[in-house]
């Protein structure tokens, strides 16, 4: 194509397919003139630094005077990633008179279209309040960054790690705010006037126009091993549709701050969809003000993810609206007994843990579905790893038979896994395993499944068997294809069913050590 001409905007697609490859972005900044705003757009969207000792104060300096004299360059910045060992180190290399103040004062000013701001200390050790001000580093850029929202308004996300006396309220000011992600951190103590939010006063006003948020874009929230949490914080997100919380710890506001004089407002989550929780989270709290309005903390909550232990877990479930809640999803064993009790039209249970806690009480699962599970339409339990899984099919059985006759199921599945061999047991052993797998409860659920008056509405029942090997497989060997015929005559009834779709698969794997 001699003499060929190309609109710039071809230019910009050709660069930007180029983007991952920064040797390449840098030789098209030497081909012309006009490519060098474009690569620059890529070279300099994402910014990193390292505060540690081994890495010198010259070179965060040299970046301070760049941007300084060359301030174009800090638009094309959109993504700051700054991250320190400990707040230990990261003084001792960045303290007091390290840097020039007006250089740093001056650094986050220079990049006005910040998107998304990460501040890591692995190792904790680092107090805002105090580090902010003396020493160069996270506190001070976040600190700063979050003055500059104030007009810029142009942060959407925030990861936060390590850092203590964390201004909540400050952090979720910030208008354009839509991810917010904070671990292993505490936060400070103080709820802010509510005559600063509130105007005019609330004693003049009916009672919907007492609430206006503080923050009206936050959507998803992420909170792990956070301390000193003030509740009334989720007042004033008006929008949060996703929240991960887990190990996090509430003040300890007793009366409750006053802010809860506005609580019959409307709930505190009220377009809140996903909601996952592991370890102990104070759900009283969280409820406290839907509460005190008489209504469901959780009206629209979709879906559901519980891992490990927890506290209230009454309070959670009876504050979820279950004609919303679409799914449910178990890490636990202990939790597994408890949050089955909701009226869902899809249940997924993830067992993770070594031991199975049907092996103490096959019925506690019946005992639930009893009173909740008739308006199932989708039942899944998958059990993941190397363990034994022999309770399960009993529990399962147990469970199915509770609802037989007036269930609304369409589709079963269950996805089980089991050591191979097995203990006690040499791979070229010919054995009945019939016991060890609980093939009389396979043939015992079948049958059940299987009787159209008992699930009229089945149409579907999927059973993934696998089993899992540290020694070589030799898959053509006689014990192998016994095993994948294994459950043939056990599930016999639902292979004959005309109108029952059976998707049965049987796997052996050698797992890589």
């Amino acid at each position: 194509m001699e003499n060929a001409t190309f609109p710039i905007e071809i230019f910009c697609l050709i660069i930007d397919n180029l983007a991952k490859h920064r040797p390449n972005l840098q030789r098209c900044s030497l081909v012309c003139k006009a490519f060098v705003p474009i690569c620059r757009h890529h070279l300099f969207n994402c910014v990193s630094l390292r505060f540690t000792l081994d890495v010198t104060r010259e070179r965060i300096a040299k970046l301070a005077h760049f941007l300084d004299r060359d301030p174009s360059i800090g638009s094309y910045i959109q993504r700051l990633r700054a991250s320190c060992h400990s707040g230990a180190d990261y003084r001792n290399a960045y303290g007091p008179g390290a840097l020039t103040p007006t250089v740093l004062t001056a650094l986050p000013s220079h990049i006005p279209h910040l998107r998304h701001l990460s501040l890591l200390a692995w190792r904790g050790g680092m107090d805002y309040s105090r580090c902010r001000t003396e020493v160069f580093g996270l506190c001070m850029l976040l600190d700063h960054f979050l003055q500059l929202q104030l007009q810029t308004e142009s942060l959407q996300t925030i990861q936060l790690a390590g850092i203590d006396d964390l201004p909540m309220f400050d952090i979720l000011s910030v208008n354009s705010l839509t991810d917010l992600t904070i671990s292993n951190c505490n936060v400070q103590s103080n709820v802010p006037n509510v005559p600063s939010i509130h105007t005019p006063a609330p004693s003049t006003l009916d009672p919907p126009e007492l609430r206006i948020p503080l923050n009206g874009t936050l959507k998803s929230l992420y909170f792990f091993s956070v301390k000193n949490l003030d509740s009334s914080m989720f007042f004033f997100i008006s929008g949060l549709e996703n929240l991960s919380i887990g190990k996090t710890t509430f003040a300890d506001t007793t009366p409750l701050s006053p802010l809860s004089r506005f609580a019959p407002v409307e709930p505190s989550f009220n377009h809140l969809r996903s909601l996952r929780c592991w370890g102990d989270v104070d759900w009283s709290r969280l409820s406290c003000f839907a509460a005190a309005a008489g209504k469901k903390a959780f009206p629209v909550l979709n879906v559901l993810t519980m891992e490990g232990g927890y506290t209230g877990g009454h309070v959670l479930l009876d504050n979820i609206n279950v004609k919303t809640l679409s799914e449910i999803h178990l890490r636990d064993r202990a939790l597994f007994f408890f949050f089955v009790q909701a009226v869902l039209l899809k249940l997924v249970l993830t067992f993770m843990t070594k031991e199975f806690a049907f092996k103490r009480d096959p019925l506690a699962f019946r005992d639930l579905m009893v009173r909740f599970g008739a308006s199932l339409k989708m039942f899944t339990v998958q059990r993941a790893g190397n363990e034994y899984n022999e309770d399960i099919p009993e529990a399962v059985c147990n469970a199915l038979a509770a609802i037989q006759g007036r269930s609304m199921l369409e589709s079963v599945s269950l996805s089980l896994s089991y050591p191979f061999p097995f203990p006690n047991q040499q791979p070229d052993d010919n054995t009945n395993f019939a016991p060890s797998l609980s093939l009389s409860e396979w043939r015992r659920l079948a049958d059940n499944l299987s009787n159209q008056s008992n699930f009229p509405n089945l149409n579907k029942v999927t059973i993934g068997i696998k089993f899992h090997s540290t020694n070589a497989v030799d898959k053509s060997s006689v014990l192998i294809d016994t095993f994948k015929h294994l459950w043939d005559e056990p599930l016999s009834s639902l292979m004959g069913h005309s109108s029952l779709g059976l998707d049965l698969k049987v796997k052996l794997e050698q797992d890589d050590y």
